[in-house]
């Protein structure tokens, strides 16, 4: 789970990056909808009464291995996004749900090797803007059509950040899908 002050820390991070701008669009669906898109031992996340997806175009920046110095540059800015909901496990724990991680970077999809979902998209980068209201001008669904949710109730939810400076990714965690998902 991403936080100001996340539950369990990254010590052994495997990319270092920063996040300079993000965008967070939510939409309420059925919880039960959205429960039969994650593995039976999950449990989505409900507000009132409904499960948010979330759909969080943002820009990856300077992003490199651990320890190698700021002074070195890392990989070119690029346009990231992912639709996810949040979930907890039967242990209390709780965390994302990735139904789509769409990146537009060539080399990232070799993140998979340490299980990060990584699929190849075409993004782009938007000028930066600065924080302020939001509202959405336009929205294609193709995303949650192509996770297999219906069209969200009501209008979305939208959000901006400043950004995030020192982010450190770690392996995953994924949660495997049982016999009975599979």
């Amino acid at each position: 789970m991403v936080a100001y002050e996340a539950e369990q820390r990254v010590r052994l991070p495997a990319l270092r990056a920063g996040w300079p701008t993000q965008t967070f669009v939510h939409g309420s669906f059925p919880p039960e909808t959205v429960q039969a898109l994650v593995p039976e031992q999950l449990v989505v996340d409900e507000y009132e009464d409904a499960a948010r997806v979330g759909l969080t175009p943002f820009v990856m920046a300077d992003v490199r291995l651990p320890g190698v110095r700021a002074a070195v540059p890392g990989l070119p800015a690029f346009a990231e996004s992912s639709l996810r909901t949040h979930v907890r496990h039967p242990d209390g724990r709780d965390g994302l749900w990735f139904l789509s991680l769409e990146v537009a970077c060539p080399l990232m999809p070799a993140a998979r090797g340490i299980g990060v979902p990584y699929h190849s998209g075409l993004l782009e980068v938007s000028e930066a803007w600065p924080p302020a209201a939001a509202t959405v001008e336009a929205l294609e669904k193709t995303l949650t059509a192509s996770a297999g949710l219906p069209a969200p109730s009501g209008g979305p939810v939208v959000h901006l950040s400043e950004g995030v400076g020192h982010v450190r990714l770690g392996a995953s965690r994924p949660c495997a899908p049982t016999a009975a998902s599979a």
